[in-house]
């Protein structure tokens, strides 16, 4: 059974279009409420992983960002290569300056090859991660972002088991 990725761009297109509609109430424009970042991730290891996740928010108010990204991540050990790549769509409230709770739903396609494996096998998993962080002021409109995250859908093919810690940069307020 083939996902309905209509129902993803529906989730995305009601997001922007709360977050311009309601984001309205002070005299900042459009590129002044949007917010740029990502992670990047490497481990060298037993498991290689290189990947980047970049992201593009849109500040509602100054507590509330929602926003999408993308991401890809390069998988090696034993053998075997993998390529996890996919969409997001998050939410983020500060709590207060530094602290913030996040909730995402993201979907992964995953290709993985081995040796002896001409064609590769691929596979795809929702997952909704749901957790909080901290925020470090880097300069006037950047951060440095922590957090940690945990997929409460649990599918079967998510790469997810465990926290997720996420560390990255953020471009604006």
């Amino acid at each position: 059974m083939r996902p309905n990725h209509s129902r993803f761009l529906l989730l995305i297109l009601v997001t922007l279009c709360i977050g311009i509609t309601y984001g309205q109430d002070d005299d900042r424009s459009f590129g002044e409420r949007l917010r740029f970042g990502g992670d990047v991730i490497a481990s060298f290891g037993t498991v290689t992983a290189l990947g980047a996740s970049p992201f593009v928010g849109y500040e509602v108010s100054e507590r509330y960002i929602p926003g999408i990204g993308g991401t890809y991540i390069y998988l090696s050990a034993n053998g075997i290569e993998q390529h996890q790549y996919g969409v997001r769509n998050f939410h983020r409230f500060l709590v207060t300056e530094e602290l913030f709770v996040h909730g995402e739903f993201e979907y992964l396609s995953f290709r993985a090859n081995t040796s002896n494996d001409v064609g590769g096998q691929t596979s795809s998993a929702p997952a909704i991660l749901l957790g909080g962080g901290y925020r470090q002021p880097l300069g006037e409109n950047s951060f440095f972002i922590m957090g940690v995250l945990y997929d409460v859908l649990e599918d079967p093919n998510s790469p997810y088991s465990g926290p997720i810690i996420r560390g990255g940069v953020s471009i604006g307020r």
